[in-house]
């Protein structure tokens, strides 16, 4: 188990030499009592022109909470990820009222943030909201003692779940028309706008992929799924926006062309090996009327959420499947496009509490 190296950076950062933040104190000393928690690197308050020098160093750190004030006259230095993409990055919002929650959200997914932590301090004490990127809040209210509890479980959970890359593998290949789905997806897609409302972004409407077993030999060969590329708008979706994809001798991913497939692909594989009916797959962020739930709200493109699928499925020859991922969305698994238009789509509860 990983435990946590963490760079804590807050307070005020002007060029007087910044201000310390108390109520950070509280939260830092939460973090040296537990013993999920490696080594710690706490700066509170300083001169602005120490901002670099930090942002280079969050390389050495697997979890960065990344909460500098810094006036508005000054550069916003916010890309953590750039320096240390594979870290668990903490940002923070003070919002007394000023954005929605979907705005909120957006902010994280803009910065790449794993988790933010909402501050009101317009009230006293002043109240906290550690929300993630998928419309989840895991902790309200004003108890540093509680956030933090709350918080070193979240990230030493998100530090601890497993993920698999997928490897450019050569030209791109060639997209059978799969015009019904395509179709089915494009539909779903502006249901899940209306339900989701989201403020601008792509990323809440999901993935999609499918096998072909009919049609030329080429569309059937090599076990090859056909996945929707990262991040493009499901709304118009046709072939253009599948990447092809397939296992490697040793359980390596790879993809064709110059597009990365969505990060579940990974997922989606797995359970195309387990599932030998189920010829198309549809995920969002939305949930499904009636259907069963999983037990445990796990982010994109974690590896456990193939476990906790499969566990929703008594039966591994089934032809259908309908299952809401609890704090994620939803997954639709058919071997017929007509039986997954019957699914009735409804909003997930935003913001969704998960509790720890």
């Amino acid at each position: 188990m990983k435990k946590i190296k963490l760079l804590m950076v807050v307070g005020t950062f002007d060029r007087n030499g910044g201000k310390v933040s108390k109520t950070m104190n509280t939260l830092f000393s939460q973090f040296t009592t537990s013993d999920l928690v490696e080594s710690l690197d706490f700066h509170n308050g300083g001169n602005v022109s120490e901002i670099p020098e930090l942002l280079e160093s969050t390389k050495n750190f697997n979890v960065v909470l990344w909460f500098p004030k810094v006036d508005n006259a000054e550069e916003k230095m916010r890309n953590v990820k750039e320096f240390n993409p594979k870290c668990i990055l903490v940002s923070s919002k003070v919002n007394n009222g000023r954005y929605s929650f979907m705005e909120l959200i957006k902010r994280g997914l803009d910065l790449k943030a794993n988790l933010t932590l909402e501050l009101n301090t317009l009230e006293t004490p002043f109240s906290m909201m550690l929300m993630d990127p998928l419309g989840n809040f895991f902790y309200k209210g004003s108890d540093f003692a509680e956030l933090g509890r709350v918080m070193i479980s979240r990230i030493h959970f998100l530090l601890n779940i497993t993920r698999q890359e997928t490897i450019q593998n050569g030209p791109e290949k060639e997209i059978p028309n799969e015009e019904d789905f395509f179709n089915f997806i494009r539909k779903s897609s502006i249901t899940f706008h209306m339900l989701i409302n989201p403020a601008p972004t792509t990323r809440f409407l999901g993935n999609a992929s499918f096998r072909c077993e009919s049609g030329f030999p080429s569309f059937r060969k090599d076990d090859i799924i056909y996945v929707s590329k990262r991040n493009v708008d499901k709304m118009f979706i046709d072939q253009t926006g599948f990447v092809a994809t397939q296992f490697g001798l040793e359980n390596q991913i790879f993809y064709y062309g110059d597009h990365k497939p969505s990060v579940d692909t990974p997922i989606q594989l797995a359970l195309y090996k387990q599932l030998p009916n189920i010829k198309y797959m549809l995920h969002s962020h939305v949930y499904i009327k009636g259907a069963k739930f999983t037990d445990e709200s796990v982010p994109c493109g974690s590896l456990e959420e193939i476990q906790k699928v499969l566990n929703a499925i008594e039966d591994k020859n089934t032809e259908f499947e309908a299952i809401n991922l609890i704090g994620h969305g939803c997954m639709i698994l058919s071997s017929d496009v007509k039986k997954m238009e019957e699914v009735v789509f409804i909003a997930r509860p935003v913001p969704e509490e998960i509790k720890i």
